[in-house]
């Protein structure tokens, strides 16, 4: 059995493919885009993929795969300059070049993807594939600003979960001191099991919505486990929140780990 294969317009599809891959991957992995050095990546992509298919005849599975892995290393090598993660980043335009081939497989079920149809259907997978990208990128930034904390004042120990909230820059506006947020019932929880004479402090507040006081309190010792390790933190000053905090019991100032 023959097929007739169109050199130009095969190159044309993978040199697209391969274009919007080389994007994808590089937003994924926080590489710095170079648009010359992608097109000129895509450009090999796009011959060496005309050369695989015109030879595929003569391959066999084994050797298809390490052609196409062969590929994504020239693909990587001339996009991304640098051998510090090479091997990572080729992986990553393997994989991403797997999921992305899949996508446009599916959708030439539906329709046959020629033309204008491909690139706009090609182009729509890309888009699927970063907002998938970016969606797992906001669970994993979600995930790292969640921490565990352990409070002790007193007799008091009381280990909870906490939020490292960008958004708390809440200060002492006496001392300057950063000033973390800590539900009422366990703030007092806190100070009722402790041995100490505690003294509030007032801190004045405001949101988009409200202002007012709140009361605050500096604890003994609050020791806050990190991606890098667990932070100890001396005489750390919480406030005491109206209602409840959400999932979390603790929201965390947004300068307290780096001071």
């Amino acid at each position: 059995m023959y097929y007739e294969v169109y050199a130009d317009v095969l190159f044309v599809k993978n040199f697209w493919m391969d274009f919007l891959l080389l994007l994808v991957t590089a937003w994924a992995g926080r590489i710095p885009i170079r648009l010359r050095r992608i097109l000129m990546a895509a450009v090999l992509g796009g011959a060496g993929s005309c050369v695989l298919t015109i030879m595929s005849a003569k391959l066999n599975g084994a050797g298809y795969f390490l052609g196409t892995l062969m590929l994504a290393a020239v693909m990587t090598w001339a996009a991304y300059p640098g051998r510090r993660y090479l091997g990572e980043r080729i992986l990553s335009v393997y994989l991403e070049g797997l999921l992305l081939g899949g996508m446009v497989q599916y959708l030439e079920q539906f329709h046959r993807l020629a033309g204008i149809w491909f690139l706009g259907l090609g182009t729509m997978a890309a888009l699927l594939v970063l907002a998938g990208e970016a969606y797992r990128k906001y669970r994993r930034h979600k995930a790292a600003l969640a921490c565990k904390v352990m409070i002790k004042h007193g007799g008091s120990r009381v280990e909870l979960e906490a939020l490292y909230d960008t958004g708390n820059s809440l200060r002492d506006p006496i001392s300057g001191r950063p000033v973390s947020i800590l539900e009422k019932s366990v703030l007092q929880m806190i100070l009722q099991q402790s041995d100490y004479e505690n003294l509030p402090r007032v801190i004045p507040y405001r949101t988009i919505s409200q202002e007012g006081l709140l009361e605050a309190y500096t604890l003994e010792e609050m020791e806050v486990e990190c991606p890098d390790g667990i932070r100890i933190l001396k005489k750390p000053l919480v406030a005491c929140m109206p209602g409840e905090t959400g999932r979390y019991q603790m929201i965390l100032h947004r300068d307290l780990l780096s001071s």
